[in-house]
This record gives structure tokens, sequence and C-alpha cells, in this order.
């Protein structure tokens, strides 16, 4: 699916060409799993409790490591930084103003309306970001193999574990925990490559296009912002998909019923392309919330 749709360019795509593939997407959400047709085995979508039993295994392991005497990450960091001398206060620093122009500017980013001033701004942002991404793997490399990064790899292979099963009740898992844990290394790397071509499709970009979609606004304006009548259970058991939607479509939702637009939203027609419905709603946003702001 995430292939089929990236062979579009959504500045030039209309909503119409996308508008069934985003639908596809959207009804995998909804049941909370795909069915991966060519393996006939079924991925959910984990939600915080699999994240959470993730994080225990994590735990563990990291405690596991810890026991046998591999060094910590604040271990290895002090090191660099007093003994070895590899990695300077002025390194960390680069990192710290980095994410403080981040933190200091999200917000203001999120709210204007002035197109060029949000460009140049968001410029700006990506750069940050940038200097952020590639400080942190020149630290991690000068840090080596510590406990807890070595925990957080090998527990990143049990997101395979929770999210692959036999049925679409969500019943039997694919292995029991025992047979898991003895994979060889290929097959573990089949499963792994499988679930990550099966789930590419719900990035952030996609995301925000289907909570602009009929098919979700329509259902969310009659939900009242409360998630337990958009997808019928508690927020805490919404997989990390629904959420995403969830929260976005509530945005969307509330834009619909503060902007002072006397157009509205764009009639999705055969001319209206997937990149304007979207910034749409963004633009109305950064309105929205620019003129609250300035009436307190």
């Amino acid at each position: 699916m995430d292939q089929y749709l990236d062979t579009f360019n959504d500045a030039n795509s209309k909503v119409l060409d996308q508008y069934d593939a985003l639908r596809a997407i959207w009804g995998d959400i909804l049941q909370g799993f795909s069915y991966c047709m060519d393996e006939d085995v079924y991925i959910k979508h984990l939600d915080d409790i699999d994240h959470s039993q993730i994080a225990k295994i994590q735990t563990s392991l990291t405690y596991k490591f810890l026991k046998m005497g591999v060094p910590t990450r604040a271990e290895r960091l002090d090191f660099i930084l007093n003994e070895s001398e590899e990695w300077t206060q002025d390194d960390e620093d680069e990192i710290t103003s980095a994410e403080y122009f981040i933190s200091d500017n999200t917000e203001t980013y999120e709210t204007m309306a002035i197109p060029e001033q949000k460009k140049a701004l968001g410029k700006g942002l990506q750069e940050a970001r940038d200097v952020i991404r590639k400080k942190k793997i020149e630290r991690e490399t000068k840090i080596g193999v510590v406990a807890e990064t070595k925990a957080e790899k090998m527990a990143n292979n049990y997101h395979i574990y929770f999210a692959f099963y036999k049925d679409s009740e969500l019943k039997q898992r694919m292995w029991s925990r025992e047979e898991f844990e003895e994979l060889e290394d290929n097959e573990l790397t089949k499963w792994i490559m499988k679930y990550n071509q099966e789930t590419s499709c719900f990035k952030n970009k996609n995301l925000k296009k289907i909570a602009a979609m009929p098919f979700t606004i329509n259902s969310a304006s009659y939900c009242k912002d409360h998630g337990m009548f958009f997808f019928g259970k508690p927020i805490t058991r919404f997989s990390t998909y629904q959420l995403g939607i969830f929260t976005k479509v509530m945005r969307n939702t509330f834009v619909l019923r503060e902007t002072k637009n006397k157009s509205g939203s764009p009639e999705i027609n055969n001319e209206l392309k997937i990149k304007d419905l979207v910034d749409w709603y963004d633009m109305e946003y950064s309105v929205i919330i620019a003129a609250n702001n300035s009436a307190k």
C-alpha cells in the first residue's frame, strides 16, 4: 500500500487519486491489525500495554547486562568526556542549544499564519534537528556498546513477538515465547523486514491525510471529542496508529468548528490536490490558535 502511495507527488496528486488507498489503510487502523496475505498471518497494531511489556523486557535485560559487568551509558559518557576526551562539553552544548531552539520555537511555528515566515522558521527547525541527529550519532559511536543500548536493541525484536498472530481474533501467537527466543537470526530478520514492510504505510504523512478525509471527519464529528465513542474502547487501549489518527482528526474537527473562513473547508472534487487539503487544516489551525492567543 505504501509503495503505491509513494508513486504520487502530493503537491500535484488529487485527493481522489489516493482516496481508496487511504481508506484501505484506515480500515486496518479501525480493526487494529493488518493482514499479510503472502504469509497468511495477522499483524497486530501494538498498544500501550504491548509497549509496556516490551519495556519490562528491556529493563530486565539492562539489569542482566549490568550484572555481567557491561558499563552503563553514564559511565561511558563520563569516560569519553573526562578521561579519553574524545567528546567535549562544547559538543554537548551544541546539542543542548539545538534542543532549546526547537523547544522555544515549535509552538510559534505551529501558530504562524504567514507562509514565508513559517517556511523560514521551518527551515531553521529542520537544521536544528539535523544538528541533533548528527551529533547524537557521533556521540553514540564514541560511547560504544553499553548495557542500555544493548538491552534496547534486543528488546526491540520483541515487537515481532507481540505483533504476529495466526488468527484475526489475535488469540494465537505465531510463536511461544520459547520458540521466538530460539529463532535463527536469518529467520528473525525475515519477520522484521516483513513487519517493516507491512506497517510502513502508517507513517505520519499518511495519518495526516487520513485525518482530513470525510470518512474520518464525519465519524469524528459525532463523537464529541470522546475517544470511547470514536473507537469504542478506552483511549488507553488505542493502538499507536489509532491514537495518532484520533489526535489529528480531533484537531481537524476543532478547526471546522472554530474557523472564521467563510468559504469553509475545501470541497473534495476532481481538482482538489491532497496537499492543498492537508495544508488548509494546518493553516486554519495556526490562524485560530494565533487569534486565541492574541485575545488573552
